[in-house]
């Protein structure tokens, strides 16, 4: 009744059409719980299933085919269809006539009174109008909700939380696992690892290996949850190879680094593999296996920088130590059996050339230890070919690095390392000339200089400058005394010009003390310098000195230092000691003698004085080894002065004090002994005094020194060079053994006088040409 009506009576259409609207979404969120709930099932009946049992690819796939069947047969019945129908309005109207009855009849009456044929009658009108305005309220309180129930679709919704929130709940967990069994899931047959809690971890999965090459393959268990469990026992490598072998190798277990490792022998072609076990499997991972490029020639050229002088010098094969110049320009050739892709130079313990040689600037030096930056490389297009080209500036070990295209690098067992070799400062080596020098206004100095470097001296010079005497020019400040030292005026003498490209340069500069007009109490200070041919950054100086030469009208010819003054002091003192021990070992001798007649207060008075003379000497040999320095005795010489000391106030002046008490006989041995031991001690210090004359001074390099016109380092003592070595074995080859001994006894005490007096004394140098 009401659908008829719907178009006479107005409001019934617009609740018809409201509910016709409440029924499509109705439909619609019933529709997509139901296929929401199926879908969700299905996905997790299928991970599940896979979770538990590892499914295979085509359980997988059903499992995946049958699930998106269902879901599209419960969407196209429950989703699709009920929303593309549109239902009839005669159902509707019997749906609202069912739910509002007082509706129907009001309508129905409503329908009967315009349907009649008085409609011109003023009652008639009037109920016409009240049944019309009580339908109209009839249809402002009817509620669709009444008619289209909503129970069923809350129900279905609900159904359909639940089953989002038990996916939601593994997803949330456990995220990796989740999503692996997801892919597992949507794709059957791809290449992915078991979604267990157990996997295996593989750093180098895909990888690529040379032929014949021994390849070890690494496991290591992790757990997706974090939490580690149980280690598997048995696990296994499985592979197949191209040409179809299948196999299994057992991996060992490391329980140090808990990790599997397993080797492979000789691999000769590509394999797929993976591993498994405890309920893990992993994905399969390639193995391509190729030929790596070979290394053909390789030559490393090195052209020194142009102020050396020197030709470019060729490597061939790059192996071994090559030696190179600091700055040297270096290009190294490379070819291949076939085209590579990247070329590296890898260096090990890779240091930098220091560009300075000062100690203090060891730190610098350090600092400059980096890692060697790679250097680029030039390939031809056909990659074939590879250049490097660099500047010499640090060195060490490196290997040569080439890929191709697979990957793969050459292989090379070849040891290479690169020499960088610094241009090192000049050496110079300075003779004829001593700090502390005392020498006479009017002597005339030869400095002997010798000069070496390994790529060519530059420059050797001598500079001076005369000092007046201090009492001239007093200066109480240090730096007013300073700043005056600095005023005076210096001169500075060259040697001839040099050639260029020497590598050995002596010269012989001479000092006029006489033309200098030096007197007596000044001093003379002297310092000679070289340097190399270096351009940049600039050449190498290495100087010696300043000695300092005092002028000085009491220096014996040829001059004196203080440590040779000290040092003759000390052997006049120790001649003048073995003199007195002489004498008294013969005066000793005569005492004896006239105890042996008569002992006498005389002979006790002579005993007595001997006793004291003798501790006397003691004393003044002990304080001899107290005072004087290391340049002038030797600890062991000191020591033994001391126990020579001892020995004369202990022992020989004791037995004589004794002798002054006792009876003719007994006082008569102990003089005798007395007289022995006197003789004993003068002997030893004999032969301290000869081992004190023969010792070289320390003195810096080169001084009272000269060159031997070959090399800077090799000096002798100034004065003329003689081949001691070989008159030795001229001598030796016309002595026979004897005969040395008769010439050892004859011309002992020669020598030991000649070494004494040689020590004393300075031979004065033959007077060389005016100042140069």
């Amino acid at each position: 009744m009401i659908s008829d009506a719907s178009t006479s009576v107005a409001g019934l259409s617009d609740l018809l059409e409201r509910v016709r609207r409440r029924i499509r979404i109705q439909s619609a969120l019933r529709g997509t719980a139901e296929t929401a709930s199926i879908l969700i099932a299905g996905v997790l009946l299928s991970c599940g299933l896979d979770y538990l049992l590892s499914l295979p690819g085509l359980f997988r796939l059903a499992f995946l085919a049958l699930t998106l069947l269902l879901t599209a047969i419960i969407a196209a019945r429950r989703l699709i269809i009920p929303l593309l129908q549109v239902p009839p309005v005669d159902e509707l109207g019997a749906a609202v006539d069912l739910e509002f009855p007082e509706l129907q009849e009001s309508v129905a009456t409503l329908i009967s009174i315009q349907q009649s044929v008085d409609v011109t009658d003023v009652s008639t009108r009037i109920m016409q109008e009240r049944l019309r305005q009580s339908v109209e309220d009839h249809i402002q309180v009817a509620r669709p909700s009444r008619i289209v129930k909503s129970r069923s679709t809350i129900r279905r919704c609900a159904m359909a939380a639940v089953a989002l929130v038990m996916i939601l709940i593994p997803v949330l967990l456990w995220p990796t696992g989740s999503g692996l069994l997801a892919q597992r899931f949507v794709m059957p047959f791809a290449n992915l690892a078991a979604a267990s809690n157990l996997y295996f971890e593989l750093h180098e999965g895909n990888r690529v290996a040379a032929r014949n090459a021994d390849v070890e393959f690494t496991a290591i268990p992790q757990w997706r949850n974090g939490v580690p469990g149980e280690i598997p026992t048995d696990v296994k490598l499985e592979f197949r190879t191209e040409s179809g072998i299948i196999d299994e190798l057992p991996m060992l277990l490391n329980s140090e680094q808990q990790q599997f490792t397993s080797v492979l022998r000789s691999v000769r072609e590509s394999l797929r593999y993976r591993v498994y076990g405890g309920g893990a499997m992993t994905e399969w991972f390639q193995l391509t296996v190729g030929d790596p490029p070979v290394l053909q020639t390789a030559t490393l050229t090195s052209v020194a920088p142009a102020y050396t002088r020197r030709a470019p010098v060729t490597f061939e094969g790059a192996s071994g130590d090559m030696e190179v110049l600091v700055g040297s320009q270096i290009e190294l050739r490379l070819t291949f059996n076939e085209a590579v892709h990247d070329v590296q130079i890898e260096w090990s313990n890779w240091k930098s050339v220091a560009t300075v040689s000062d100690e203090e600037d060891e730190t610098r030096a350090d600092q400059t230890k980096v890692a060697q930056p790679q250097k680029p490389v030039e390939l031809t297009p056909d990659g074939l070919s590879a250049v490097f080209r660099f500047e010499a500036q640090g060195g060490g070990d490196f290997d040569l690095l080439a890929f191709n295209k697979a990957g793969l690098c050459v292989s090379t067992e070849t040891a290479r390392r690169l020499i960088v070799l610094p241009d090192t400062p000049p050496t110079l080596s300075v003779g004829g000339i001593e700090d502390g020098l005392r020498v006479r206004p009017d002597e005339v100095l030869t400095v002997e200089c010798g000069a070496a470097d390994d790529i060519g001296i530059g420059a050797l010079s001598m500079e001076y400058r005369l000092n007046p005497a201090n009492s001239d020019a007093p200066q109480t400040d240090l730096v007013d005394a300073l700043t005056a030292e600095a005023e005076l005026p210096k001169t500075k003498v060259a040697a001839e010009p040099l050639k260029v490209g020497s590598l050995i340069v002596s010269h012989n500069f001479t000092l006029d003390l006489k033309a200098l007009n030096a007197k007596s109490g000044e001093s003379l200070t002297v310092t000679v310098c070289t340097q190399d041919e270096r351009p940049v950054p600039g050449p190498q100086v290495v100087c010696q000195g300043p000695w300092t030469i005092y002028i000085d009208d009491q220096a014996p010819p040829g001059g004196e230092t203080l440590d040779a003054a000290a040092r003759r002091e000390l052997l006049e003192d120790l001649e003048r000691i073995q003199q007195q021990l002489e004498q008294d070992a013969k005066a000793a001798e005569e005492l004896k003698e006239e105890i042996e007649e008569k002992q006498t207060e005389e002979t006790q008075e002579k005993a007595e004085e001997l006793s004291e003379q003798e501790k006397q000497l003691a004393e003044e040999l002990k304080e001899l080894a107290e005072k004087s320095k290391d340049q002038q005795m030797t600890p062991e010489q000191k020591q033994k002065l001391k126990e020579l000391s001892e020995q004369l106030s202990e022992d020989a002046a004791k037995k004589l004090e004794e002798a002054a008490k006792e009876e003719s006989e007994t006082a008569s041995k102990k003089v005798d002994e007395a007289a022995k031991q006197l003789g004993k001690v003068r002997e030893e210090l004999e032969q301290i005094a000869d081992e004190v004359g023969t010792i070289d001074s320390p003195k810096d390099s080169g001084n009272t020194s000269q060159f031997d016109g070959k090399t800077p380092d090799a000096t002798a003592p100034g004065g003329k060079r003689s081949d001691w070595g070989k008159l030795q074995d001229e001598l030796d080859g016309e002595n026979s053994d004897a005969g040395k001994d008769v010439l050892d006894s004859e011309y002992a005490d020669l020598i030991r006088r000649y070494r004494r007096d040689l020590a004393r004394t300075r031979e004065p140098a033959p007077g060389p040409a005016p100042a140069k």
